[in-house]
């Protein structure tokens, strides 16, 4: 085996112009930085990411522990005044001070924002090393730098790459995880969002489609936190609790046809299930958020945030395995190796992560990445046995004294 390999390496390095212990050093490097660090990145940011989250960063409003979170104070008074005004105006009183609700939305958009900014500050320190990375490649192409310091550069920028998407990934799955446990906060906000479209509808300027879509979200957002464990460990605690956010998703739920069916003439209900549910949830009655019975099913829902994650995560991964086949397809180019040889790989860079992280959606399984590749590396086989069959009979057709005639 280890002469099969010598020998192939010593093939592939005269046609690339690099030699064959360079060649296999670079194989070696290659599997070690490919194969080693993406996991290690990925258990590294795991391992991180969960003990930030645990800390309940987000308290303290501050980024990553270190930048402060800004809340226009004055901006979230007046809010809490037209919030007021509008329950008022429906005939249905808030029993809150302005000075209590404005502390609540100063609170939840503080929270949110946070959540929000931590994610991002994190996903975008995973892309500069990658960026990085890729400039390095672009400037040695340009300087026409030798075969293998290229090949060098590719094979790290692949790693790079990799990495990146591993701590990126990590970082989207554990934002999810934050927003589920302070999706309480962003209730709030939503609910503030719904009152202050409540008041656009008597200027004449509301819109029940988006009265829709607010109604929806706060259906998950609530949803979404007393279905966390973290929130309530107990489970006959969670079990009450789940069925009587049920009721109250199926009450706004009934109230949103309401509205797209009245427009808003069914807004004077709505304001009033509003304010009795947000003054609840400012003072976290999370057992009576409204005055309705359980149920013991969810209601249906056009889609789950389940759903809506495995779509987003089979965007990402599609874009990554693309990028990741045309960068191998590029190097291959670049280094003189044949895009028949190259072929096969490519296509397990395209497919593999669709077929290792993908939902159902895709329609990918290790058998058909396994054919797929199969028959790949066989047409790659069948085709350099054309030429040597070729070659003689051009070889007999020339005349005596002459060399054969060149494509």
């Amino acid at each position: 085996m280890g002469a099969w390999i010598r020998r192939g390496a010593a093939v592939v390095g005269m046609a690339v112009g690099v030699s064959s212990g360079d060649l296999v050093r670079l194989g070696i490097a290659g599997f070690l930085e490919i194969g080693v660090l993406p996991p290690l990145c990925y258990l590294a940011a795991r391992l991180i990411l969960r003990e930030i989250g645990m800390s309940n960063f987000w308290r303290g409003g501050r980024v990553l522990f270190v930048w402060p979170v800004r809340v226009d104070e004055r901006l979230c008074r007046r809010q809490a005044r037209r919030m007021l005004a509008v329950v008022r105006y429906h005939g249905h009183p808030m029993g809150l001070t302005t000075a209590e609700l404005s502390a609540a939305l100063r609170h939840a958009t503080r929270v949110q924002r946070t959540v929000r900014s931590t994610t991002n500050a994190v996903s975008l320190g995973a892309g500069i090393p990658v960026v990085a990375a890729f400039g390095a490649v672009v400037w040695a192409m340009v300087a026409q730098a030798a075969a293998y310091d290229v090949a060098v550069l590719m094979v790290t920028l692949v790693a790079v790459y990799m990495c990146g998407a591993a701590v990126a990934l990590q970082a989207s799955r554990q934002s999810k995880d934050w927003a589920r446990f302070v999706a309480d906060d962003a209730a709030a906000v939503t609910c503030r969002q719904l009152l202050l479209e409540f008041a656009d509808f008597a200027r004449k300027d509301g819109s029940p489609v988006y009265v829709e879509y607010l109604a929806g979200r706060l259906c998950r957002e609530l949803g979404d936190f007393v279905s966390t464990e973290r929130n309530f460990p107990d489970k006959e605690r969670s079990k009450q609790l789940k069925a009587h956010v049920a009721a109250v998703q199926q009450e706004l739920h009934a109230l949103t046809n309401g509205v797209l069916r009245d427009g808003a003439g069914a807004v004077p209900a709505f304001a009033a299930a509003m304010s009795v549910l947000t003054e609840r949830l400012v003072q976290e009655r999370w057992l009576r958020l409204l005055d309705v019975a359980d149920v013991a099913e969810d209601p249906v829902r056009t889609e789950t945030a389940t759903q809506q994650e495995a779509a987003k995560r089979d965007g990402w991964i599609v874009v990554g395995g693309s990028l990741t086949a045309a960068l191998g397809l590029g190097a291959a180019a670049t280094l003189g190796i044949p895009l028949a040889a190259a072929v096969p790989a490519a296509v397990v860079f395209l497919l593999g992560p669709a077929t290792l992280w993908g939902s159902k959606n895709l329609g990918w399984s290790p058998r058909d990445l396994l054919r797929t590749a199969q028959r790949s590396v066989e047409q790659t086989a069948a085709q350099p046995q054309a030429a040597p069959e070729a070659a003689p009979a051009a070889a007999q057709a020339a005349a005596p004294g002459e060399s054969p005639a060149q494509p």
